[in-house]
């Protein structure tokens, strides 16, 4: 266990040295002709940079977090096993410096709070480390503890993640332009920080949600929870890395609670659960527990209504309300050419389309987010393109979240169900909406 590092010198120097490592591990790679040889220094290079997000946390963790959901969609698949340690495993901090801002929030040491705490972390996360407690009622409870000054860390890491982006091209050409992540990152990270938010929108969350019976939100803990820390009961459960060993009934069954609660979050309640990383969820068979509610997006009606008349757009195959969609997000402009108009209705209905038939099946395998990214590389190449809505940031997260979930458990899911039961009622809205006849 090192010391956290929260000054700007300091976390500078260690993601400096981190990327000075793999560079070097790169240099070697020119020297070697063996493609086996090549991606065992992309590997090692790789892993570098992964220790040093983990032993950092703040941004820079979190941005290596964002990268190990998407599976084999952007990076190989050997390269996101490495980033996976950050979602639960990453190094700790120690317990001595951990003690002294629970002293500080909460008046006491953890000893003299607790009938038991144990001082060993039970998960290490980008902003703080979760321990777990009895209460002297003998409650079972977790909390998580912000780490020492980790605002002014993560304050630090923003202005350098740009190190890290130029390094993972290097490293691998094909990887998707990441800078959306950056920026999304940049603006939800900091609000993260204040458990208070969190408390008021687990809360929020429970309460909206309630009718869901298979998704759950941990109940928070008022008596010791504060700005920097938040307390909540206990919750035992497998990971989701174990999850794929349950049978197939029950991956079909957790796939349909979290397929229909995507759908419910964006089309009906205009409230989404933002942090889709492995990390956060606990699995109890057909059980599915969200423990970290730091980032939520309320979605502005407008976007939701376009959204919607999107989604209904490809549903029936109509490429003028699929134009008129796109050009209210900001995704294209009225006097774009037809080329590139069908570019964009062929590759969201190859996207779409298949998840609308008739019938119980399992995810297609395709790679959506390599169709996107080519798609968007061509667009910006373009001059005075308009800037795409700002919600798409946070909704493309959920949506690679959720989707490499289904995927991996090769969920059976009846898809339709779902749409005629949250999307198609929103998509007659949009109609009236945008006054369609």
């Amino acid at each position: 266990m090192k010391k956290f590092r929260s000054s700007k010198i300091s976390r500078l120097t260690g993601l400096g040295k981190a990327v000075t490592k793999a560079g070097t591990q790169l240099l070697i790679d020119k020297l070697e002709s063996s493609q086996s040889v090549e991606n065992i220094r992309k590997i090692k290079a790789t892993k570098e940079i992964v220790e040093s997000m983990g032993e950092l946390k703040g941004a820079v963790m979190k941005l290596g977090q964002m990268l190990s959901i998407t599976e084999d969609l952007a990076l190989p698949e050997e390269v996101v096993t490495v980033f996976k340690k950050l979602q639960s495993n990453a190094p700790t901090v120690p317990y001595e410096q951990m003690k002294n801002e629970i002293k500080k929030e909460l008046g006491q040491n953890p000893e003299e709070l607790f009938k038991f705490f144990e001082k060993t972390p039970i998960a290490s996360a980008s902003i703080g480390q979760v321990y777990k407690a009895i209460t002297k009622d003998d409650k079972e409870i977790v909390l998580k503890v912000q780490y020492p000054n980790i605002e002014e860390a993560i304050k630090s890491d923003l202005a350098n993640l740009d190190k890290l982006t130029k390094l993972f091209k290097i490293i691998f050409p094909n990887t998707p332009n990441i800078k959306p992540i950056l920026e999304e990152l940049s603006q939800s990270i900091i609000e993260e920080c204040n458990y208070e938010s969190e408390f008021e929108n687990i809360l929020l969350l429970k309460k909206t949600f309630f009718s869901h019976k298979n998704i759950h939100f941990q109940t928070p803990l008022e008596e010791f929870s504060t700005r920097r820390i938040i307390a909540s009961e206990f919750i035992q459960g497998d990971h989701y890395d174990q999850t794929k060993a349950y049978p197939q009934d029950v991956k079909n069954s957790l796939g349909t609670s979290f397929y229909e609660f995507h759908l419910d979050q964006l089309f009906q309640s205009k409230l989404m659960h933002t942090d889709p990383q492995n990390g956060n969820y606990i699995f109890n068979q057909d059980q599915i527990y969200i423990l970290d509610c730091g980032s939520i997006k309320r979605f502005d009606t407008d976007f939701v209504m376009a959204y919607a008349l999107l989604t209904h757009s490809l549903r029936k195959e109509n490429k003028n309300l699929f134009i008129k969609a796109l050009v209210f997000l900001g995704v294209i402009q009225p006097d774009d050419n037809n080329e590139l108009i069908d570019q964009f209705f062929n590759t969201a209905k190859r996207i779409y389309l298949p998840y609308t038939k008739e019938g119980v099946y399992a995810p297609d395998k395709f790679n959506p987010v390599q169709l996107i990214s080519g798609l968007i590389d061509g667009v910006r190449s373009l001059k005075n393109r308009p800037t795409p809505h700002e919600d798409f940031l946070m909704l493309d997260r959920s949506n690679i979240g959720i989707f490499t979930k289904l995927r991996s458990w090769q969920s059976k899911i009846d898809w339709q169900e779902g749409i005629v039961k949250y999307q198609s009622p929103t998509e007659e809205e949009a109609i009236k909406f945008f006054k369609i006849k």
